[in-house]
């Protein structure tokens, strides 16, 4: 069970990485933009789409639902967190739709997208704080063994395609600036 927590806990740090080289893009985009800070935003912004929604969140959800049935009075914390990662693959659809546009039209659309990215980050760290204090400490108390060998078994399919350098085709601008000038972004 413990196992299953560090790997959640130990991808909120790489995601939280990623958040941060986000909201520096952000805050550095103007109007007449060069092509590769629309780039490195969109590799960013993929990166959250095809990982922790489609991976990480998953593995949450399935701790969300096991521990609403032990302890239903924890039913509203994990419904605000399953809506919150539906939320996040909404605005990162968004956000790429955007930034693709933004691109091919030399920045117009720079304001909008810098808007709805720092609220994207924003709310993004704050969610994986709500994971770390409330849901994962409460899924530690009621949670039992089949449920942890479960979740675990899911955890072990979760590969990072950025952190574990496997799919660096499609994250290679991202996984170049973390590894060399973002380094700076361990924040822990």
């Amino acid at each position: 069970m413990q196992a299953v927590i560090a790997v959640l806990t130990e991808t909120h740090r790489n995601m939280e990485r990623v958040l941060m080289l986000m909201r520096f893009q952000l805050d550095s985009l103007k109007p007449h933009n060069h092509a590769a800070a629309y780039v490195l935003l969109a590799n960013a912004v993929g990166y959250m789409h095809r990982y922790p929604s489609l991976i990480h969140h998953p593995a949450e959800e399935l701790i969300g639902a096991k521990l609403a049935r032990y302890a239903p009075e924890t039913r509203a914390l994990c419904d605000r967190i399953r809506e919150q990662h539906q939320r996040f693959a909404t605005v990162e659809i968004r956000l790429q739709r955007d930034i693709r546009a933004a691109h091919a039209s030399d920045g117009d659309g720079w304001r909008d997208i810098q808007e709805q990215g720092v609220a994207y980050c924003l709310e993004h760290a704050t969610h994986i704080r709500l994971e770390e204090t409330e849901l994962f400490p409460l899924a530690l108390r009621w949670l039992k063994g089949a449920d942890w060998h479960e979740i675990d078994g899911q955890c072990k399919a979760m590969s990072d395609p950025l952190f574990d350098g496997k799919d660096l085709g499609r994250y290679d601008s991202l996984y170049d600036y973390l590894m060399t000038d973002g380094q700076r972004f361990d924040l822990h």
